[in-house]
């Protein structure tokens, strides 16, 4: 929808909305929420007042997220401690800070992980080695099981509810108030 930078930003402070008119989705959980507005986008785009150029349901899931979970029986075996196999992935993909340089007045950590071509697949996930105590080198892939699962992009709450918000603006001509109308009556 199109608005003016400081009525975008004033409409935002009042409503938590990016635009001028939206439907509040509210349930238990994301999955539910983000189908009833997909449902509620594609019956927006129905109503004569509305432009359906300007109708958008949030997407509440699809980005992907890296799931490891650590066999602790498979890790008994070797003797090693969930500490450990957890510090090695820290340091691997996530990196971790070493020390900090001073540059006149500022400063910057210094983070130490794998590079990129290392930690860019599961296949070079599994790889990484976990050193057991008698020095053995064990690869991750026997130590846990890693999977890409779909998660959320942005978890929105209000009054402890779970929300997402369906967004549109009207066709010229209408007013708001007609526009809101014909939308609910089309619903209903």
């Amino acid at each position: 929808p199109k608005l003016q930078p400081i009525a975008a930003r004033i409409i935002m402070l009042q409503s938590g909305v990016r635009a001028p008119m939206a439907y509040k989705i509210q349930g238990p959980n994301l999955e539910s929420i983000e189908q009833a507005s997909l449902d509620l986008e594609k019956l927006l785009k129905q109503v004569p007042s509305i432009n359906p150029g300007t109708v958008f349901a949030d997407r509440v899931i699809g980005k992907p997220y890296l799931e490891i979970d650590i066999d602790r029986s498979a890790i008994a075996r070797y003797g090693i401690k969930i500490r450990q196999v957890q510090e090695v992935i820290e340091v691997a993909i996530g990196g971790k800070p070493v020390t900090q340089t001073v540059e006149g007045r500022e400063r910057y950590p210094v983070r130490v992980r794998y590079s990129r071509e290392l930690r860019d697949s599961i296949e070079e996930i599994e790889n990484i080695l976990v050193s057991a105590p008698d020095g053995t080198q064990i690869p991750l892939k026997e130590l846990a099981s890693i999977k890409y699962l779909r998660g959320p992009q942005v978890i929105k709450s209000e009054n402890t509810f779970l929300v997402s918000y369906v967004i549109f603006d009207m066709q010229p001509g209408y007013s708001e108030v007609e526009v809101v109308e014909q939308a609910n009556t089309f619903i209903d």
